[in-house]
């Protein structure tokens, strides 16, 4: 439905931004983009950036959450961890984006 990038927003003492929202239906994606990934990144989205976004935006409470991960250089550490935490994974390679969706 919409897309929003570099969503910031500041509630009480809880301030945080996100690179990209898409928001479709019932369904929310938020996602990080990075140059060069690693392993800390998916734990900062998983353990601090999803926490803040639940919090600053209660308006998507109802919907179906998603969290992806965006970068150029993604090695296998990072999938593995991604897999772990239910991150979707995103990497350009060429003119095509290759998406790595852990099994549900």
């Amino acid at each position: 439905d919409f897309i929003e990038a570099n969503a910031h927003r500041r509630k009480n003492n809880i301030e945080d931004e996100y690179d990209i929202l898409l928001v479709n239906g019932k369904d929310i994606a938020i996602i990080e983009t990075k140059y060069k990934a690693h392993t800390s990144d998916i734990e900062k989205l998983v353990n601090n950036k999803y926490k803040n976004f639940k919090k600053l935006y209660p308006e998507y409470k109802n919907y179906t959450h998603h969290l992806g991960l965006a970068s150029f250089n993604i090695n296998e550490d990072i999938k593995e961890e991604a897999i772990k935490n239910n991150v979707i994974l995103l990497q350009r390679k060429g003119d095509i984006i290759e998406t790595i969706v852990p099994s549900l």
